[in-house]
């Protein structure tokens, strides 16, 4: 009789610790949940304090700020600032990773985020105030995330009385709507004492409601895409390596 009462205590402790598991079965989660594969190698989420910013490193790879202000380039054209690489009637299926981290970090769907937004914050502009995008509806913002493309500038807070410096790929999300004593945080982009006279920064405001509906999500996960042979030339994680020469054209690694 002892054994078995216990056997059903340790039953029901493994559904209690498994409650969530069940409950997201009856209830599934708004958001859904998106592969790790969409985030890139280094991706790591840290918090300034209390305040509610968070500085993501490696939020975009080097080939992803790249990519970006050549689009952002293509699109404005000679002499202009800024650019519009993404909205609800232009998208481009290769920025949605980039949606797709945005609503993993805050929980709200990806179809929430305005457009994205790709400048260069010239010299002369000493102090740049983060651009606010226009909804066409009246949605109220939610999260605000700058995205540096270089490794010069600087992101201020005056209210919260910090400066976060700028690296390639670093991103800086804060909630729009909280606020620090009677002060809105409101980010300024402003210059570093080092590096180029320009930098290039992207910009992507989170709202309430749905802004864009989607055309096509291409779910490219890695995992589940046919493996093709490696070469000499393929350059190998850290902790793998080839078993025999890889000069052999038949050579296959395990």
């Amino acid at each position: 009789m002892i054994k078995w009462l216990r056997r059903q205590k340790r039953l029901m402790q493994k559904y209690y610790y498994e409650r969530y598991y069940f409950l997201a079965k009856v209830f599934p989660p708004k958001v859904p949940r998106r592969p790790l594969s969409f985030l890139p190698d280094g991706f790591a989420v840290n918090s300034v304090a209390n305040s509610g910013v968070r500085v993501i490193d490696n939020f975009c790879s080097v080939a992803g700020s790249s990519y970006l202000i050549s689009r952002a380039c293509e699109v404005a054209g000679d002499g202009a600032l800024s650019a519009m690489v993404f909205n609800a009637t232009h998208q481009d299926p290769v920025l949605m990773p980039l949606l797709y981290r945005v609503s993993m970090l805050t929980g709200i769907p990806l179809n929430h985020a305005g457009s994205i937004e790709v400048g260069l914050v010239p010299d002369k502009l000493k102090d740049c105030p983060v651009g606010k995008q226009q909804p066409r509806n009246s949605a109220k913002p939610c999260y605000g995330l700058h995205v540096f493309l270089t490794d010069e500038g600087e992101l201020q807070f005056p209210g919260l009385d910090i400066g976060i410096a700028a690296a390639n790929g670093r991103a800086v999300l804060w909630p729009i709507k909280a606020s620090i004593g009677a002060e809105t945080p409101q980010p300024v982009a402003v210059y570093s004492s080092t590096g180029s006279d320009n930098f290039w920064v992207a910009r992507i405001t989170l709202y309430a409601a749905k802004m864009f509906e989607p055309d096509t999500i291409v779910e490219l996960v890695p995992q589940t895409q046919k493996g093709v042979a490696l070469g000499a030339s393929d350059v190998l994680p850290v902790g793998t390596h080839y078993l025999r020469d890889t000069t052999n054209e038949n050579e296959v690694v395990r």
